[in-house]
């Protein structure tokens, strides 16, 4: 999997759990907040040479800035791809 693919499944990912984050169900909704940590920690793992340790900690708490970074990180390997 290449580095584009894996962000857009991690994209992908988190917007699959959006309506299960603010879920009535308990359940539903600690089973999401588990896998949207799963995602921050893969994202942060595969992107060290982007992220910052204090983007990843602000990303575990806020679902809308853990967004953004990724969307980032997809435009960065875009371009990383178009270079070469």
């Amino acid at each position: 999997m290449t580095r584009l693919e894996s962000l857009t499944y991690i994209k992908e990912s988190a917007l699959f759990l959006i309506d299960s984050l603010v879920s009535e169900n308990a359940f539903a909704a600690l089973s999401a907040r588990m896998q949207f940590g799963f995602l921050v920690d893969r994202f942060y793992q595969e992107n060290k040479d982007f992220i910052a340790p204090q983007q990843y900690e602000a990303a575990k708490r806020d679902f809308e800035y853990f967004l953004v970074l990724v969307e980032l990180a997809i435009e960065h390997a875009k371009h990383a791809v178009e270079k070469n």
